[in-house]
C-alpha cells in the first residue's frame, strides 16, 4: 500500500515538477499541460500497458481508483484558489454575471456538448449528459488558468458588462 501511494506520488511530481514545465516552455498552459500528462501516463493512457511492459510501471498509474484522492485534493484546490479570487464584494457585484449568465453558459454548454457525446461515442443520455456538464465546467479551470497566465485575471476585458454597456462619454 504505502509503496503504491508513494509510487503514484512520484509520478505526480514527475508530471509536475518535469513534465508541466516543459509544457510552458513549449507556451502550452499549466492546466493543459496537467490534462495531456494525466492522459498520457494515467489508467486510460500508457497505465493500461504498465502489465504488459514492467518498464513504465514505475512511471504511470494503472488503477483508476488510485487516482481518485489526488483527483479530490486538485478539486479542492482548485476551489481554494477560485475563492482567493474573488472577494465577497466583488462576487455580489458580479452576481447577474456568476449566477444568471453562468448558468446560462454552463446549461448551453453542457447540452451541445453532451449532444456531441451521445452522438460521437454512441452513449445513452445520462452517460452524455454526465460528460456534457463535467466538460462545461472543467472550462472553469483552464480559462482561469489562461488568465492568470496573461495577467489578465482582474481585468474587464473577459466581463459581460465590458462588452454590453455602452461608453458614455
Amino acid at each position: 500500500m504505502n509503496d503504491t501511494l508513494l509510487k503514484d506520488a512520484f509520478v505526480y511530481l514527475l508530471a509536475a515538477g518535469v513534465l508541466v514545465p516543459l509544457f510552458h516552455r513549449a507556451r502550452i498552459g499549466a492546466v493543459v499541460g496537467f490534462i495531456a500528462v494525466g492522459a498520457i501516463l494515467g489508467p486510460h493512457g500508457l497505465g493500461r500497458l504498465a502489465e504488459s511492459l514492467p518498464a513504465i510501471r514505475f512511471v504511470t498509474i494503472s488503477s483508476p481508483e488510485r487516482v481518485a484522492p489526488f483527483g479530490e485534493l486538485g478539486v479542492v484546490f482548485l476551489l481554494f484558489l477560485l475563492g482567493l479570487e474573488f472577494s465577497a464584494p466583488r462576487l455580489w457585484a458580479l452576481r447577474r454575471e456568476v449566477f444568471g449568465v453562468g448558468c446560462l453558459q454552463v446549461l448551453f454548454c453542457g447540452a451541445a456538448l453532451a449532444t456531441g457525446a451521445a452522438l460521437g461515442a454512441d452513449h445513452d443520455a445520462g452517460v452524455a449528459l454526465v460528460v456534457g456538464f463535467a466538460l462545461a465546467l472543467s472550462s472553469t479551470a483552464v480559462v482561469g488558468q489562461l488568465l492568470r497566465d496573461q495577467h489578465r485575471s482582474l481585468a474587464p476585458s473577459g466581463s459581460w458588462s465590458s462588452r454590453c454597456c455602452c461608453s458614455r462619454t
